[in-house]
């Protein structure tokens, strides 16, 4: 059985009522979840790595819930992009700079910063 007949009959007995099979289907796509939440903490460090799987999977949630094999997708294509959509969400929306700061860079801006927040404006 391939994988895209496995996904379909998993989908199918998920939307019969059957939300063990969700759950197996996403399990299915673990590794990928942990391989796109690692490479998210490498460039997001202030996210918990934790955190970003969370949301991965409730990216692929999402997935189940809006996949239309009528389409013509395959449904781990769509997944995927879910998973990512759902990370890349989650690390804006949490302001997480891409761009790391070295902590003696730090240093000098928090002064600046602070006198400039003190400052009445003109």
């Amino acid at each position: 059985m391939s994988t895209q007949d496995r996904d379909m009959t998993l989908l199918k007995r998920y939307r019969s009522g059957d939300c063990e099979a969700g759950h197996e289907l996403i399990l299915n796509y673990q590794k990928l979840i942990y391989k796109l939440a690692h490479a998210a903490h490498r460039e997001h460090h202030r996210v918990d790595f934790q955190d970003i799987c969370q949301e991965a999977f409730f990216g692929g949630l999402k997935a189940i819930d809006k996949y239309d094999e009528s389409r013509g997708l395959q449904f781990k294509g769509y997944i995927n992009w879910w998973f990512r959509s759902a990370i890349t969400k989650y690390c804006g929306d949490n302001n997480v700079s891409s761009m790391r700061i070295p902590i003696c860079a730090q240093k000098k801006i928090q002064p600046i910063s602070a006198a400039g927040a003190q400052s009445p404006n003109e």
